[in-house]
């Protein structure tokens, strides 16, 4: 009786399973509606017939595999570090590997220090790790059509929605983008991305001086932002709107939406927002001339940024603190700020991957160097110093000649040596060091010789030491020097100094009075 009992209690059991497992919605998660079927598994099962090459998938020719290299690398470590080798490892990856790849990074003109290298296992998982990061349910995400399937997959796990542009053999159409976006928020279910869609593109008119239809379609979409009933969402809208009044110089306005955006962003506890906002107020209030309200609403702000790093909120939240303390005569304070924000500013710069960016940058930003200069000025004048007017001086060109450098298509024209070959040269080692480079990976995935390995490193550190003495040639040229390596203006004899600069300010205004004659004459 009892093992019959038993048995009725399993085949009860099992029974049940089946058909909690039949009911998919109560054993899965509502999103695997959502799922389609894997389009690369279907793919994938194709291929498993021998007398079939699939081009669908994107399959490498199995004979091309490096097998015999393969092995040998794991058969490598093992013997060297196995046990560390089949033993867990940090998040980030091996930092030997994440160290190279740093330099690889770096001669290709990518700022990526190996703290910043995360090795994924391959690429689909650092497409995953973006969905993951970056897609919120209901999220569009904008993508090429066609666009890859292993991709639209992995998105839609995280529940996002898809806006297909057309591509051309440039790639994406992005003079349909806008059209698109206008076409989603029409049809759009999710009001958040309806109102984040026009905010933006608001924003790019208001970028252009079209201040009026920027305020219009903000002002249009606020409905669809209350309507979310999303603080945040709401909040962003009245700050885009406040940004909007502040570049057309309505500044009463801007008060007005900087305030609302900052009551909504309380209400939601989204700090940095929060610290952005009171920014922006301060800056408002500044123009307004309510230099005590500024000054509240920038030291609010402050506590965040000094937390969490945020260089661009930063520079600009330093360079309003300096202002205003140049302004109300605190110079201590305002020296501080403003070398804060222009050492910051200048990381940014660096940070910029093109010459035409950081030109765009900098002047963006001339207003820092601005007020930095005043400052040095107004304490030399208090202090009677003159090296501080020469420091003044140094900055103010410095940031001339750092602007018209970035704006010019290539440094190696300003650079010229006194020997042009010394740059051919130049271009000659850095292609050698490459086909080096993949020279030596040939042979490894080949499993060549240790011997032939050995020999391309050694042709390999001969080529990048000559190139390191060829830079340091290149880099001690007197036009170089002056040109990036800039040396500080020296006291040495101040009233030389100042008689040549009153000798060409004379100059100018003897061109200036000749001017005038002439539209008089």
């Amino acid at each position: 009786m009892a093992t019959q009992r038993r048995t009725l209690e399993c085949q009860a059991l099992v029974a049940a399973q089946s058909i909690a497992f039949q009911e998919k919605t109560h054993r899965f998660a509502s999103r695997m509606s959502r799922m389609p079927v894997s389009a690369i598994r279907e793919i994938l099962k194709v291929t498993e017939h021998p007398e079939i090459i699939s081009f669908a998938g994107g399959l490498p020719a199995p004979e091309l595999f490096p097998v015999a290299a393969i092995a040998q690398a794991y058969a490598d470590v093992f013997a060297s570090e196995g046990p560390a080798a089949l033993q867990y490892s940090t998040t980030e990856g091996w930092r030997p590997l994440r160290e190279w790849i740093s330099g690889r990074m770096q001669k290709r003109g990518i700022d990526a220090s190996a703290d910043r290298v995360l090795i994924t296992t391959g690429s689909q998982q650092g497409i995953d790790l973006v969905g993951k990061v970056f897609i919120e349910r209901g999220d569009a995400v904008v993508v090429e059509n066609p666009c890859y399937l292993a991709a639209l997959q992995s998105f839609s796990a995280y529940e996002a929605s898809f806006i297909a542009i057309d591509g051309d053999g440039e790639g994406m159409r992005v003079d349909q983008l806008e059209d698109a976006l206008r076409y989603y928020r029409d049809g759009a279910h999710d009001k958040r991305f309806a109102v984040d869609a026009q905010t933006k593109l608001a924003r790019v008119q208001a970028a252009r001086g079209y201040y009026d239809d920027a305020r219009q379609q903000i002002q249009a979409v606020l409905a669809d932002a209350v309507a979310t009933s999303n603080n945040l969402t709401i909040g962003l809208c009245h700050e885009d709107l406040g940004r909007v009044w502040l570049e057309a110089h309505s500044y009463e306005n801007a008060r007005s939406e900087f305030l609302l955006a900052i009551d909504y962003f309380t209400r939601s506890n989204s700090a940095r927002p929060l610290a952005r906002a009171q920014m922006y107020l301060g800056q408002t209030e500044d123009l307004l001339g309510n230099l005590t309200q500024a000054a509240a609403a920038y030291q609010k702000a402050l506590p965040y940024f000094e937390k969490n790093p945020d260089y661009t909120n930063e520079a600009a939240l330093r360079f309003g603190l300096g202002k205003l303390a140049l302004q109300q005569g605190r110079l201590k304070e305002a020296n501080e700020s403003l070398e804060r924000s222009i050492k910051l500013t200048e990381q940014l710069r660096e940070n910029a991957w093109s010459k035409e960016l950081r030109s765009s940058f900098l002047g963006l930003v001339h207003d820092r160097y601005q007020a930095y200069v005043e400052l040095l000025m107004t304490r030399s004048v208090q202090e009677h110093d003159r090296r501080l007017e020469i420091r003044a001086f140094e900055a103010s060109e410095s940031g001339r000649a750092r602007a018209l450098i970035d704006s010019l298509h290539d440094l190696r024209e300003l650079r010229q040596p006194s020997d042009p070959s010394l740059l051919l040269k130049e271009a000659e080692l850095q292609k050698e060091e490459q086909r080096l480079i993949d020279g030596r990976a040939k042979l490894v995935s080949q499993a060549a010789s240790e011997a032939g390995i050995a020999q391309l490193d050694k042709e390999l550190r001969e080529v990048r030491s000559n190139y390191e003495a060829l830079e340091a040639r290149i880099n001690d040229q007197p036009r170089a020097n002056y040109l990036l390596r800039p040396t500080p203006l020296v006291e040495r004899n101040p009233a030389l100094f100042w008689k040549g600069v009153s000798a060409a300010l004379a100059v100018v205004l003897f061109l200036v009075l000749l001017a005038q004659l002439g539209l008089k004459t």
